[in-house]
């Protein structure tokens, strides 16, 4: 393995001719699903600097998520999705479930893993004020569970994107639900 380039965040590396990105700050990712009251998910619309620089102009449709590792080296996996959860939302869910620890994005672009994670949240009143994460995230959105199909439909039509790690999460859900 060699690396090509090299960032605070990032390394461009080659493996026999491959070239991906590698996250050489963090272990891993945690993508959390938020369900509020058994009734609801709560969504991020996120303006994202990749797509922006390629010239996108609409929002993506994400849940919660967060690098592992990137504060705390010694960071679990359920630890770091409570703090992300936190951060981002505001919320303190009163259960964690881990649902899956081997979900890929793009093996093909990256060595990334993630983390799958349902929080269950009964208490929705914010304990702080959630961070924007450099003005990536936009607006916190909360979606019927019985409506999220049509909702994110309508997201698709408007032009909106939706981030694959978000669609195997529900994905994760609707069939841990069935």
């Amino acid at each position: 393995m060699k690396i090509l380039h090299k960032t605070k965040y990032l390394e461009l590396r080659e493996n026999n001719g491959w070239v991906y990105a590698h996250r050489g700050n963090a272990g891993s990712i945690v993508i959390i699903i938020p369900v509020i009251k058994n009734e609801e998910i709560l969504f991020l619309k996120t303006k994202r600097p990749p797509l922006i620089s390629e010239g996108y102009k609409g929002f993506n449709i994400e849940l919660p998520a967060g690098l592992v590792g990137d504060i705390y080296q010694d960071e679990k996996i359920v630890e770091s999705a409570k703090r992300e959860l936190l951060e981002e939302t505001g919320l303190v869910a009163e259960k964690i479930e881990i649902l899956t620890e081997k979900l890929t994005s793009s093996a093909g672009l990256t060595d990334e893993m993630s983390s799958v994670l349902l929080a269950k949240i009964e208490n929705e009143a914010e304990k702080m004020k959630p961070v924007d994460d450099n003005g990536v995230i936009q607006e916190r959105i909360k979606v019927k569970i019985k409506d999220i199909p049509s909702w994110l439909k309508n997201e698709e039509k408007i032009g909106n994107t939706i981030g694959a790690q978000t669609l195997s999460a529900l994905f994760l859900f609707l069939c841990k639900n069935k």
